[in-house]
């Protein structure tokens, strides 16, 4: 039987590779298999498996939007909301009165 696994080398942050495998260990895996998981699940949705943001994403000033932008904003708010269902009242204020400590 002829092997069809190949070697890949990549070249990343030593403290981020020691920070994911130590995850990866949590969760009963290696960073082989991690990674694995990830080209797997990416091939079969046919895109990245997860949103990708800016780390330094800040909350909109809806008072700096103009007109188009702030209806831009909404019409994203609504595409989320589509895709993604919203999430009960009562659990956003639950969560709300948590992070102010009301």
């Amino acid at each position: 039987m002829e092997n069809t696994t190949v070697n890949l080398s990549i070249r990343v942050d030593k403290k981020l590779k020691q920070q994911a495998e130590a995850l990866f260990a949590q969760l009963g895996m290696n960073l082989t298999t991690a990674l694995n998981v990830f080209m797997r699940q990416s091939v079969r949705e046919e895109q990245i498996p997860f949103k990708i943001t800016a780390a330094s994403e800040k909350p909109i000033c809806m008072r700096a939007l103009t007109e188009s932008e702030m209806d831009e904003q909404i019409r994203l708010g609504l595409e989320d909301l589509e895709k993604n269902g919203g999430i009960p009242f009562s659990e956003v204020y639950s969560s709300l009165a948590k992070e102010c400590g009301l």
